[in-house]
């Protein structure tokens, strides 16, 4: 066990001192200014001595089943670089649930993740450690949005997967707490998100893989995150960041355009208080394609067989 201490702030070390001298369990303090959840398992996968990697977030939850049913599958299939396998959504009474997280479809997966509609969650996946340290591991300056990362990067990179049918063997919280996630409007995200969505748009397009499809939700993502900065009293630079979407030539000169208004919208009714003005949501729903709006919900209302 690899214990990899981001700075805490609990009783860690004075825990792990009660399995003084357990040689299994093995403590290595974060070294350097820079701290996340991505540093951390950037070391993890360094130190890791095993051929497989699955990652698990702090509200996910395992089958018992889980680790012996992917090691099967993935050593079944040694010309995989990842698989990836069901997961279920519970609330805070487990097990009851009734929703599959994902499930492959006939859309793109490349579009549903820059749709924020994932085609897997991070607790979905194994990984060959070589595989998951060829594509750079995570990205370190990205504060959010790790997994969408590292998952287009896989598909940009195209490391080869393989969706696996078989029951769930993974679980992940619904719930209305705080979450790490809440975070990922903040303006120091903000400014991760666009160097990322930059880094997106090169990759895709030095891979020949900015289809008509990417570049629109692609564009749906800049969209969201210009929304992110309205919502932090700053249209000035959700117009300059928007700015890119039609640098890239992403899409065409009517959305673009019709969406600069449905930010001045935005920034004059965030909080829906002016129920005329309100009218014209719906407007703006209608005319602007659905990928700037559809958001990673979507998949919530495939339910369980």
């Amino acid at each position: 066990m690899l214990i990899i201490d981001d700075f805490s702030t609990d009783n860690t070390v004075e825990m792990l001192k009660e399995f003084s001298p357990e040689k299994r369990i093995i403590y290595h303090q974060r070294k350097g200014e820079t701290g996340g959840a991505q540093v951390c398992r950037n070391i993890g996968i360094e130190l890791a001595k095993g051929e497989y990697v699955i990652l698990l977030d702090s509200d996910d939850l395992l089958a018992k089943t889980c680790l012996e049913n992917r090691i099967k599958f993935i050593t079944a299939n040694n010309d995989l670089d990842f698989a990836v396998f069901p997961t279920i959504i519970f609330g805070w009474e487990f097990p009851n649930y009734d929703t599959y997280w994902n499930l492959p479809n006939d859309r793109d997966d490349i579009v549903r993740f820059l749709n924020w509609d994932p085609a897997w969650g991070i607790i979905s996946v194994i990984w060959k450690k070589q595989s998951i340290i060829s594509i750079g591991k995570f990205d370190e300056n990205v504060l959010s949005f790790q997994d969408i990362d590292i998952h287009l990067r896989a598909l940009i990179k195209n490391l080869n997967y393989q969706y696996s049918i078989c029951e769930p063997d993974s679980f992940v919280r619904e719930h209305d707490e705080d979450r790490i996630g809440i975070h990922c409007s903040q303006p120091k995200h903000l400014y991760s998100h666009e160097r990322l969505l930059k880094m997106l748009f090169e990759e895709l397009k030095k891979s020949n893989k900015l289809t008509k499809n990417a570049s629109v939700s692609l564009a749906g993502f800049y969209f969201r995150v210009c929304s992110f900065w309205i919502q932090q009293n700053d249209i000035r630079k959700g117009i300059n960041l928007w700015k890119s979407v039609r640098e890239f030539k992403l899409i065409n000169q009517f959305d673009y355009t019709f969406s600069i208004f449905y930010f001045y919208y935005l920034s004059i009714n965030k909080k829906e208080l002016m129920p005329l003005i309100s009218r014209l949501r719906f407007v703006f729903y209608k005319s602007l394609p659905s990928a700037f709006f559809i958001h990673n919900n979507s998949w919530k209302k495939i339910k369980k067989p």
